[in-house]
C-alpha cells in the first residue's frame, strides 16, 4: 500500500510539468557605450554614465541596438526598428502632454530629455542637462555627440 501511494504522489506531481530545454550556455549579451557599443563595452549602464558625463547613450542587446537615457533613476531605452511600439513607450516615459505628434513622428520634450521616435525607424535623445545626443538611423549606424 505505501509503494502505491509514493507512486501516486510522484505521478500528481508530474502532472502539469513542461519540459524546456535550457541553453545553459547562452548569455544576454547587452554592452552599453556612449557610441557605437561592441563586445568590450561596458556591460554595465553606470559605468557609461560615469565615464562619459552622458545619460543618453546607446545599449546593444544581441545585437539590437537602442538609445537609452537615464531618467528618474530608471534606465529607459527605445529601439529604432519598432515604431509603433516605441511611440507609445517615449510617450509613456516622457508625458503624453510633453509629446507633440506630426508626419515625421513623434518628439518629445521634458526638462532633461528630447526625444524623436521617427516613422522611418530612427530613433534621436538629447540629454540637455549635459549637451550629449545619440541617434541610431534605420540602418543601425549609431552616432553619439
Amino acid at each position: 500500500m505505501k509503494k502505491l501511494l509514493l507512486v501516486l504522489s510522484v505521478g500528481i506531481s508530474l502532472i502539469g510539468c513542461n519540459k524546456q530545454n535550457v541553453d545553459l550556455n547562452e548569455t544576454k549579451q547587452i554592452y552599453y557605450e556612449f557610441g557605437q557599443p561592441t563586445a568590450s563595452s561596458s556591460v554595465n549602464y553606470q559605468d557609461v554614465i560615469e565615464s562619459s558625463n552622458s545619460k543618453v547613450f546607446v545599449k546593444s542587446e544581441k545585437g539590437d541596438l537602442s538609445v537609452c537615457i537615464y531618467i528618474n533613476k530608471v534606465l529607459e531605452c527605445f529601439e529604432n526598428d519598432n515604431y509603433n511600439k516605441e511611440i507609445t513607450h517615449l510617450e509613456n516615459v516622457i508625458g503624453k502632454s510633453n509629446c507633440n505628434l506630426d508626419e515625421a513622428g513623434v518628439h518629445c520634450l521634458d526638462g532633461d530629455f528630447y526625444c524623436d521616435v521617427y516613422f522611418d525607424d530612427n530613433v534621436y535623445c538629447l540629454d540637455i542637462t549635459n549637451s550629449h545626443d545619440c541617434t541610431i538611423d534605420s540602418d543601425n549606424s549609431v552616432i553619439c555627440n
